[in-house]
């Protein structure tokens, strides 16, 4: 399972990201944990009827990253990806907080910050395991639906690779690029 397709779907309806054209980066900083790894990663963005499917369905594994406004278009991709008998993985805020619903169209879910949980999911699967254990992944085990622990200790942002933006497919023509020094909520939130 070396080669991993990560998909950021682009909604069809216009929300918050559709107004700056800046990519988010997640799967960005995932891909570039993933290669430092030994991983050939390459990230697509874009509607589903967009996308090069040809070359995503060459890959071992697909990740989709999704927020909410995008959760109806990455559901779709996921159906399409296990149609053609490949492992498909949700993950982003709408999969955490909505596991049950996005575990529905997914073979696993990764729930929180998913950078180390995706890893050792991948390693599962070589394997040949369930993922037992795994913080923050949800996973389909004879037609029960397994939600492992979220993760206990946050991820220290600064023990990360940066972003890799030449993960993705094609050039993003980007004019504003956001960079991440925390994680959480950036308003008066508590948790």
């Amino acid at each position: 399972m070396k080669k991993i397709a990560l998909i950021e779907p682009q909604s069809k309806a216009d929300h918050v990201y559709s107004f700056v054209r800046m990519p988010r980066l997640g799967l960005p900083l995932l891909g570039a944990l993933l290669k430092a790894e030994g991983y050939e990663v390459t990230i697509y963005y874009g509607r589903g009827d967009r996308l090069p499917w040809p070359k995503i369905l060459q890959a071992d594994l697909v990740g989709i990253s999704t927020t909410t406004s995008t959760s109806r278009e990455a559901y779709c991709m996921s159906g399409y990806v296990r149609s053609h008998g490949l492992p498909a993985v949700i993950g982003g805020i709408h999969a955490t907080l909505m596991p049950e619903e996005a575990l529905a169209y997914a073979d696993y879910v990764v729930r929180g910050e998913g950078e180390h949980s995706f890893l050792e999911l991948i390693r599962s699967l070589e394997a040949g395991r369930l993922p037992e254990g795994i913080p923050g992944v949800s996973y389909w085990d004879q037609g029960e639906a397994i939600h492992n622990p979220g993760q206990q200790e946050w991820v220290d942002i600064d023990q990360l690779p940066s972003p890799d933006l030449s993960l993705y497919h094609r050039q993003l023509s980007i004019r504003t690029l956001p960079l991440l020094t925390s994680r959480g909520c950036p308003h008066n939130c508590t948790f």
